[in-house]
């Protein structure tokens, strides 16, 4: 005699769901505030290019003031860990049209933490860490000449 497993599936479902679920609205989490980190980095750069560019004077702030703009403008929940020291170029030459311009270029990194633990121990097996690496870059060309309102 035959006996049927009517059941078995939707216990089998009832014990594999709530990993299922962790794993995808983790990822959503994780990678929603990567995301977030990323819009928040480049907009950071591009503060920070404009801010080094913009002197009175004509000339590029110095990378100490620009690193100090950047420190004070950085999300708080941004560890000093987790942001390492950005890279400041005063020098860059910017080709527009015919002429040839001055501007500055800023570079940001900042290692995005991941929260949940699948994706932690995946970013570990790719030798990243438990965060994912974010980057971003921006060049502001020198004015010559600086309105103020």
């Amino acid at each position: 005699m035959r006996r049927t497993r009517h059941g078995q599936a939707l216990v089998e479902m009832a014990i594999l769901f709530p990993l299922l679920l962790l794993i995808i609205v983790g990822g959503i989490i994780d990678f929603g505030m990567a995301f977030y980190n990323m819009l928040t980095l480049q907009q950071l750069a591009n503060d920070a290019a404009q801010y080094a560019a913009e002197s009175n004077c004509g000339v590029a702030r110095s990378a100490s003031e620009v690193y100090a703009y950047v420190g004070t403008k950085k999300p708080y929940y941004w560890k000093t860990s987790d942001f390492p020291t950005p890279t400041y170029d005063p020098n860059v030459q910017l080709y527009l049209g015919s002429s040839p311009g001055k501007a500055v270029q800023v570079t940001l990194k900042y290692n995005s933490p991941v929260y949940t633990p699948f994706y932690q121990a995946m970013m570990n097996a790719i030798g990243s860490g438990p965060y994912i690496v974010l980057g971003s870059k921006a060049v502001y060309q020198i004015p010559t000449t600086v309105y103020t309102r």
